[in-house]
């Protein structure tokens, strides 16, 4: 047997919160993505010894990664962690090749000195100080979907006649987890348009620009627009869910608007990362019968009807603990 040559290592840490309550169970990686699909699904790598894989982005985004300042040569002659006065906006992709033995010298020289160990802003700064780090100019297919608004608009993407990103092109087969689920099932009085339904789905319902995941059950009456539902989530008769990511085993009772209204209002809690109108709503909520919720708004995971009640939850608000009485905004 050939001995591996390779040894891969996932990095789940970073800013998980700007994923909000969709990180809060789970790693990032791991976040659901194109229905049937995980964020980790999607890295790809290529280099030798110390590369990372860069790719450009707009200059005013690049506050939000690390950036690389290259020579003609594509030598990293410095690493910027997020800052939004970098003088590149040639950002890394998170993809890394390293040497084993000098990746192993720069962490054991870390451990022993007083740093945050944080891998973008005290471990790679080092290896460009002392070793050749290079960057790999990456021109495919890449997206940071590490905040809700990119991480939304990066599935909706996928509904595109020919989306950048294909999902259906046999030469580019996506290695995934497998379900055990049967086949999706569409009722006599369903319609469904631009969207994509993983298997398992049983769909009586409108479902129109929108990704729903393995077993999501889609009722007589309900309607589903330009949002995410995750896996095993039932939608109750006469419910409606507008611009919305709905984690795993939700249910959305009977007669519910979700994405109601046209108040925009940020997040309260978190303004920064939900403030485009999109509603969150965390895994195994359960929402009772007849509840308005607005645009922005945040429900944490196991939330239920003891705790909502059956008022209208106003735009920007939150209910995130399963245990709390519901939030006065």
């Amino acid at each position: 047997m050939r001995k591996r040559q390779v040894v891969a290592m996932i990095l789940s840490g970073g800013q998980g919160e700007r994923l909000s309550i969709l990180s809060q169970e789970r790693a990032k990686p791991a976040v659901p993505f194109g229905g049937r699909y995980r964020i980790i699904d999607f890295h790809r790598s290529s280099g030798a010894a110390v590369t990372i894989g860069v790719t450009e982005v707009p200059w005013q985004d690049v506050g939000r990664f690390g950036t690389v300042v290259m020579d003609e040569h594509g030598r990293v002659k410095a690493f910027e962690e997020k800052s939004e006065e970098s003088r590149s906006n040639m950002a890394s992709m998170g993809i890394y090749v390293f040497d084993k033995e000098a990746l192993r010298e720069r962490l054991i020289e870390d451990a022993h000195r007083k740093t945050s160990h944080d891998f973008g802003a005290d471990i790679l700064p080092a290896m460009v100080e002392k070793d050749a780090v290079f960057g790999y100019p990456f021109r495919g297919y890449w997206r940071d979907v590490g905040t809700v608004e990119a991480y939304w608009q990066a599935n909706m993407d996928l509904l595109l006649d020919l989306p950048e990103l294909n999902l259906y092109d046999p030469d580019a087969l996506i290695q995934t987890k497998t379900y055990n689920y049967p086949p999706a099932k569409i009722g006599p009085r369903a319609h469904i348009s631009r969207s994509i339904i993983c298997e398992g789905c049983i769909v009586d319902g409108y479902v129109d620009h929108s990704i729903l995941s393995p077993g999501v059950r889609v009722e007589e009456g309900a309607v589903i627009r330009d949002s995410i539902v995750f896996n095993d989530t039932v939608v109750q008769r006469g419910a409606t869910i507008d611009r919305c990511i709905v984690d795993k085993k939700v249910v959305v009772g009977h007669g519910s608007q979700l994405g109601w209204g046209d108040d925009y209002t940020p997040n309260r809690q978190d303004p920064s990362h939900l403030n485009t109108g999109i509603t969150l709503v965390g895994k195994s909520a359960q929402l009772p019968p007849g509840l308005r919720v607005g645009r922005n708004c945040m429900i944490g995971p196991g939330v239920d009807a003891g705790v909502l009640g059956d008022q209208f939850l106003v735009s920007g608000a939150s209910v995130v603990d399963p245990h709390a009485h519901r939030m006065p905004f």
